[in-house]
């Protein structure tokens, strides 16, 4: 398993280092690792990144808060989930009263909306799929059956069924990278816990809507 990549230790500084303390410990080991010079270009753009991370104060409040880095894609998903997490539960707050919290499943309440939410894409994952192998195979039969008397224009029909189907695999990409957004937030909601009065016949809130960005 490859080791997480921490910016901290790749330049040999403290949490607490200066950006003076950075800036000359990023010369020292540019310097010692510059592929023109012999070094080793692996760790010379390990410490570039390092360098990069710790020199942009958004980045560095973010990886030491979080531990995670804007330019690794993983990370990037991390990221959207704790954001749009951050705007879920505001916009919960914002709906309920403060008297009604203490009988709110609050973390419950989130989660049952990110599964319903999951589910709702995956159906439309799956139609979508189906959708594109049914456009393909009408998009074959139409290349060999439908034909033009004098070619006056471009096969109209046809270049319609071709730009429907090439829209496809981007609408299929944004609801997997959404389906992969619910997953993320999922686990992120497992580290919390609220504890609220369990009354029967208490309020359960379930009318609160939840924008899975």
């Amino acid at each position: 398993m490859a080791m997480k990549f921490s910016p901290y230790k790749v330049l040999g500084v403290g949490r607490q280092a200066t950006e003076e303390q950075i800036k000359s410990r990023y010369r020292l080991l540019a310097k010692r690792h510059h592929p023109d010079h012999g070094g080793n270009q692996e760790k010379f753009l390990e410490a570039k990144r390092a360098y990069d991370v710790l020199m942009d104060p958004a980045k560095r409040k973010v990886y030491d808060e979080y531990g995670l880095t804007q330019d690794d894609p993983e990370c990037a998903v991390q990221l959207s989930a704790i954001n749009t997490l951050k705007t879920v539960f505001i916009s919960i707050l914002n709906q309920v009263p403060p008297d009604k919290l203490e009988r709110l499943d609050l973390m419950g309440s989130m989660r049952d909306q990110v599964t319903k939410k999951r589910a709702s894409i995956q159906a439309q994952l799956e139609t979508l799929r189906a959708h594109r192998d049914q456009s393909a195979k009408t998009l074959a039969v139409m290349k060999k059956r439908l034909r033009q008397k004098k070619k006056k224009v471009p096969n109209l029909f046809v270049d319609a069924l071709t730009q429907q189907l090439a829209g496809i695999p981007a609408q299929i990409a944004h609801l997997e990278r959404e389906f992969i957004l619910g997953a993320a937030m999922l686990e992120i909601l497992e580290d919390f816990n609220f504890d609220f009065v369990r009354q029967q016949g208490a309020a359960s809130f379930t009318w609160v809507t939840m924008q899975v960005a």
